[in-house]
């Protein structure tokens, strides 16, 4: 049912329902004051229910002396005020539903998510900006785990974060991971610590380290082992995480999908039972109707027999006397 009440905020919610109490109010007075007005306005709750149902649509506006304008801008008010809803409805049950995206340190701390990492505690404030509000408290979110069945269980909690380095579009984890587990999982587009791997030779072996690296990457000897090597050993789903699900092919034309499709039934399935109900109770206000009728059908026909007998028995006793 949450998929009804999303299309607007609960402030615009309780305008509509505070603004209707109003308008019905101010119907329900006019309505003893002005005689012009219709008398069935003198009961509050046909007044608030009649609104309710041009605000909704469902009554056709009739011009009614002394609230011909209130009651023709209420139905147009009420007209834009479905429009933007089924509009709004309509957007959020044929799209994806996403959660809050997670992509900076603040958003990772107001999450609440955790992470886990193997070995004995380390120092993470190289890891780690200290200067910043948020980064530094990621350290106190770390849960140090005994196993791998211990880390694939923090996974299926759907409240944790798995680190790791991003090399060449790929995700290189810090601690083993199954590739399955990051079916469900988005990189986040800023990183929590920047840091670059270096290494210590001799003064006199600079130049030659240089010249070999340099070497490798011009001999395309560096791009054939991430493309051709690491590629081919790392799964397709370390290299998911990269994918943008919430905007994948917002260039295309999106089919038109009903999400959940369960809303869709129990709105069918309300609207259903709301038809029946009005109609059972339609149908027993007429049966009503047709009995009150004819009760006073018969008492004025006893009302009638009665006068008629004492007319009859005046006229005879008239007729005797004149004699």
């Amino acid at each position: 049912m949450w998929a009804l009440l999303e299309p607007f905020s609960l402030s615009l919610w309780f305008a509509v329902v505070v603004i209707t109490i109003l308008m019905s109010i101010a119907l329900w007075k006019q309505a003893w004051i002005d005689p012009r007005v219709p008398k069935r306005f003198k009961s509050y709750i046909n007044a608030i229910t009649e609104l309710m149902g041009r605000l909704v649509g469902s009554w056709a506006p009739r011009k009614i002396k002394g609230l011909r304008v209130q009651l023709q801008l209420w139905h147009f008010a009420g007209l834009l005020l479905v429009t933007a809803y089924s509009s709004s409805l309509a957007a959020i049950l044929t799209t994806p539903d996403y959660e809050p995206r997670i992509d900076t340190a603040k958003n990772f701390i107001e999450s609440n998510l955790t992470w886990g990492s193997y070995g004995a505690p380390r120092n993470l404030k190289f890891f780690f900006d200290m200067n910043d509000t948020y980064a530094k408290q990621i350290p106190r979110k770390l849960r140090y785990e005994a196993n791998e069945q211990e880390r694939g269980r923090n996974i299926l909690s759907k409240n944790y974060a798995i680190y790791g380095r991003i090399g060449h579009k790929i995700f290189f984890p810090v601690a083993p991971v199954n590739g399955r587990d990051l079916n469900n999982y988005r990189l986040m587009r800023e990183p929590t610590s920047k840091f670059f791997l270096s290494f210590i030779t001799q003064p006199w072996l600079v130049n030659s380290i240089d010249t070999m690296v340099s070497r490798l990457i011009e001999s395309g000897f560096a791009e054939y082992h991430i493309r051709d090597i690491i590629r081919r050993r790392f799964t397709t789903d370390f290299r998911s995480v990269f994918i943008e699900h919430d905007v994948e092919n917002k260039d295309k034309p999106q089919p038109l999908e009903l999400k959940p499709l369960g809303v869709a039934f129990i709105v069918l399935f309300i609207g259903y039972f709301v038809a029946t109900a009005v109609f059972l109770f339609e149908v027993r206000a007429r049966k009503n109707e047709k009995a009150v009728a004819k009760g006073k059908v018969n008492i004025q026909r006893r009302i009638n027999q009665r006068v008629r007998k004492l007319q009859l028995k005046y006229f005879i006793r008239r007729c005797i006397f004149q004699r």
